[in-house]
């Protein structure tokens, strides 16, 4: 039971995670005159790389630690864990601009076909 739990548990806050990105996202993109379809994208796209990869992180270390302790404080320590790698992925996005950077590449993109289609 702990560890479907635990799975459960992170199957949801990713799902809630999904959620709340595409639904911000869009927002900006409907009211903000320079949010455009690749500034949805590529937010989107690495909100969700960043749900990921806390859910995963947090389903391992809360397998981890299920070995050795009772269900509820391994479903807590998996949630703590893939909040804080979720924390750490968004200020390496930051940091790094890897969000703007994919912007940017779709951005070339799209005036390299835009070019090519006239």
């Amino acid at each position: 039971m702990g560890k479907e739990a635990l799975k459960q548990g992170a199957k949801s806050g990713f799902y809630i995670s999904v959620f709340f990105s595409v639904t911000l996202n869009s927002i900006s993109w409907l009211f903000e005159e320079d949010y455009r379809w690749t500034n949805w994208l590529a937010t989107t796209s690495t909100d969700i790389v960043k749900a990921v990869l806390g859910a995963i992180g947090g389903i391992l270390f809360g397998l981890l630690i299920a070995k050795a302790a009772i269900a509820v404080v391994a479903i807590g320590a998996g949630i703590i864990v893939g909040v804080g790698i979720s924390i750490l992925l968004n200020q390496a996005d930051i940091k790094l601009k890897i969000t703007e950077s994919l912007i940017k590449y779709l951005e070339q993109r799209e005036k390299e076909f835009m070019r090519r289609a006239s």
